[in-house]
């Protein structure tokens, strides 16, 4: 889950559920935080120059 909060008062105003599964939220947050700190060219497709969401 995450939580979406207001920058000013820290307060939660939205929360998003990936999954209802343990571990398939562990592997959906690890391809979350390789995105945040890689950008999309961390998750190309093998082979490509591009991006799964059919990047350049």
């Amino acid at each position: 889950m995450l939580s979406i909060r207001n920058p000013e008062t820290n307060e939660v105003i939205d929360r998003v559920f990936f999954t209802y599964d343990l571990y398939k939220g562990e592997a959906y947050w690890a391809i979350a935080r390789l995105f945040m700190q890689q950008g999309p060219e961390a998750h190309a497709l093998p082979g490509t120059q591009g991006s799964l969401a059919g990047g350049h």
